[in-house]
């Protein structure tokens, strides 16, 4: 899985303080928190404003997302197992390979919303944005759901189940990301992003755990079940798994 880079949320969360010739951030005493000189009123109201109509417009949304990815979350100890699972050959074209490669690129589309706009909701595009983050929103959990609700076959099982595991931490970073556009001020973003991190953190995690289960069919005996070979390939799968696995 590739390292997160850092991003970039452009919120309206300070005014300029007088005596230190800088951009100060709005507390709730409306002083600069580094001198304690009092902001000017007119830009910490237009602060205040802002951060009000941002919450109004987006908190609720984001609240039910999180609400229903802590549900799937909770429900990752009870994976399906009845049913008839694909074939090792078509589980590995069909599952495995697509969702290693969305850890490989986690998230590509919802930092690119994130860092679109301001998130003023009174300006052009930003409900739009917000539009488009609940829709990448949707299609990730309903992609987790469906890991979590097919049933893997014997060879892929352990690794099936870190998937979904990974993507569900996946899941839970991003929308900890999103949430920094409600937050009430500075040190309230920095805390959801640190939130977004550790997430993000288990997400590697897992997926250094895919890598090693991948790794263990790879070596395994010449002549055992996980050598068999493609037959669209001429080539043993578990060296296509290990070519796509995290690193």
């Amino acid at each position: 899985m590739t390292t997160v880079d850092s991003y970039q949320v452009r919120l309206l969360l300070a005014a300029n303080c007088g005596p230190c010739g800088l951009p100060r951030e709005v507390t709730r005493t409306g002083q600069c928190p580094e001198c304690g000189h009092l902001l000017p009123d007119d830009e910490v109201r237009e602060v205040r404003t802002a951060v009000g109509a941002r919450r109004k417009a987006f908190k609720v949304a984001l609240q039910r997302h999180g609400q229903r990815v802590t549900l799937t979350a909770d429900s990752m100890s009870a994976f399906a197992t009845r049913g008839v699972p694909l074939g090792d050959h078509e589980h590995l074209d069909k599952v495995i390979l697509p969702a290693l490669a969305k850890l490989s690129d986690p998230l590509p589309k919802v930092k690119q919303l994130l860092e679109s706009c301001t998130w003023d909701p009174r300006e052009d595009g930003t409900v739009a944005a917000f539009s488009e983050l609940v829709t990448a929103f949707d299609a990730g959990l309903a992609w987790v759901e469906s890991l979590r609700d097919t049933m893997p076959p014997m060879a892929w099982r352990a690794v099936h189940r870190e998937l979904a595991r990974a993507g569900t931490a996946l899941l839970r970073g991003q929308l900890a990301m999103a949430t920094t556009i409600v937050a009430v001020d500075l040190d309230a973003a920095r805390k959801v992003q640190g939130e977004s991190e550790s997430q993000f953190g288990a997400a590697a995690q897992h997926a250094r755990r895919i890598a090693t289960q991948i790794e263990i069919i790879r070596y395994s005996p010449a002549d055992g079940r996980y050598r068999r070979t493609d037959r669209s390939t001429s080539r043993p799968w578990p060296g296509r798994a290990w070519e796509a696995a995290p690193r």
